[in-house]
């Protein structure tokens, strides 16, 4: 599988995250489910940081992760774990560096996993594992910059200089529609954009922005979930010079 340079979905920075969830006792236990059923090395041990939490009204479960495998032999074995799916518009794995960290990450049928390790100590991987439900039904308020989008979730952090934010939204439209709706909208706000890549009915879009003297970057991933309705996750990084 290639590995994709972009941080789009796998940017749930969970740096912030696990100051930001809020356990609650009405949280569904799906998602922890799915964390005990995500494919791990041998060795690998798995530790509850929270096993039922709602995320800015999104369930999601977060564990810590640390398996003997170097990082080179992780990001294999999940290229055998999460082949491509003749089946499935969606890419089998995502693979990105975000500062000090390496992302792996697969989005599929709403849920979006992610194991996020440290690059400090390449020899062993250590870091966490999260998994959230990126199509729940609950919404955040505000106006929508876009008809006919809805937003289910949207999650600020800063991490010294660097300033982020990742949110899902979801429309009827097309793959194809939303994606020119949403590069559209980011265009008129100064974004430019320098790649679009499409992987079966799914595309990976790239944009770049420079104001003053903070240059942001933007990716998103737009693709059609099993409900026939299409989402989009979108992370924005700025970063002052």
């Amino acid at each position: 599988m290639k590995a994709f340079q972009v941080s789009s979905i796998a940017k749930l920075v969970l740096l912030t995250a696990v100051c930001m969830v809020s356990m609650m006792s009405h949280a569904s236990g799906d998602n922890a489910q799915r964390v005990r059923a995500v494919p791990l090395p041998l060795g690998t041990q798995i530790e509850w940081i929270a096993s039922e939490a709602i995320h800015n009204d999104a369930p999601v479960s977060i564990a810590s992760y640390d398996s003997p495998l170097s990082l080179t032999d992780t990001v294999e074995f999940y290229k055998q774990a999460w082949p491509e799916d003749a089946d499935s518009t969606q890419p089998g794995m995502i693979e990105s560096r975000v500062g000090d960290w390496l992302l792996i990450s697969r989005l599929r049928d709403g849920v979006n996993t992610v194991i996020q390790l440290g690059v400090q100590e390449p020899s062993r991987s250590r870091g966490y594992l999260s998994v959230m439900s990126v199509n729940h039904s609950t919404t955040t308020t505000g106006a929508q910059p876009i008809d006919g989008v809805q937003t289910l979730s949207k999650t600020h952090s800063v991490d010294g200089a660097r300033t982020s934010t990742l949110s899902v939204h979801q429309s009827m439209r097309s793959v194809e529609d939303f994606k020119s709706a949403l590069v559209r909208a980011r265009e008129n706000d100064d974004w430019i954009l320098t790649s679009t890549q499409p992987y079966k009915e799914s595309h990976i879009v790239l944009m770049s922005r420079r104001l003053f003297r903070t240059s942001g970057r933007l990716e998103m991933v737009i693709t059609r979930n099993v409900t026939g309705q299409t989402v989009a996750v979108v992370n924005e990084v700025f970063h002052e010079d």
